[in-house]
């Protein structure tokens, strides 16, 4: 093997071996934020919204993590099988990561007006609900004291 192919072997196993560590660190966090439940923010939104997100990334971190460990064997051995069968995955990954991109532009408004129209319903019942009422509180004091972290600083 020369080395321009020496090169590109090293520099597909570098490049897997990141993307794998930053698929574990997705997974990690997603368990985290399954574990570390906000309890709060599902009485302001009003559904299961965020706790949704947090397993689309837990199934995409681990579906990233088990591609790259891949592109990792493959490159470090390789087999050609193995890396015709990653580039056909990655391939599959970038089409659906282009639709779901193109999709969540074209639906932010209708996102964002929903989770307005509910949070501000869950306003409405402020004075109604303890629970919804403990939400806001929380949701205030967080959002204040992340405010003075920041302004202090600068």
């Amino acid at each position: 093997m020369d080395g321009c192919g020496r090169f590109m072997k090293y520099s597909l196993f570098f490049t897997n071996f990141v993307i794998f560590i930053g698929g574990l660190v997705v997974t990690g966090l997603a368990v985290w934020a399954l574990i570390d439940k906000v309890p709060w923010i599902g009485e302001l939104v009003g559904n299961d919204l965020l706790t949704g997100a947090v397993y689309v990334l837990l199934v995409g971190g681990i579906i990233v993590a088990f591609i790259a460990f891949f592109g990792c064997i493959g490159a470090s051995r390789e087999v050609k099988c193995m890396l015709l069968t990653y580039f056909i995955i990655v391939f599959l990954l970038f089409v659906t990561m282009l639709i779901g991109g193109v999709l969540g532009y074209v639906f932010r408004e209708k996102l964002l007006n929903t989770l307005d129209r509910e949070m501000k319903s869950s306003l409405r019942l402020y004075d109604h609900r303890k629970s919804i009422r403990d939400a806001w509180d929380t949701t205030q004091s967080t959002v204040n004291n992340s405010r003075g972290r920041y302004i202090n600083k600068s």
